[in-house]
């Protein structure tokens, strides 16, 4: 497809992705709320959502470290989550 410009297909892209937006924006919400709620700053919360591609592997290693686990069963349980 032809784009009269980047602008045109960001927004293009934006209109096409939009539908998931309802899926992750809540998700986002709860991820963002328990890593506050732990004290994470929001470079580290922001690191660890850009490390991991699992959801669910993001929520079970921010209950690990509440918890008080070691990194290297956090890492363990990430592995896990994502196969």
């Amino acid at each position: 497809m032809n784009y009269r410009s980047g602008t045109h297909a960001f927004l293009h892209g934006a209109h096409t992705a939009s539908p998931f937006t309802t899926g992750v924006i809540p998700f986002g919400l709860i991820a963002g709320v328990s890593a506050a709620g732990m004290g994470m700053s929001l470079t580290r919360s922001m690191g660890m959502t850009l490390l991991f591609y699992s959801g669910s592997a993001q929520i079970a290693v921010l209950q690990l470290m509440q918890n008080g686990a070691l990194p290297v069963t956090m890492v363990n349980d990430a592995e896990q989550e994502a196969s």
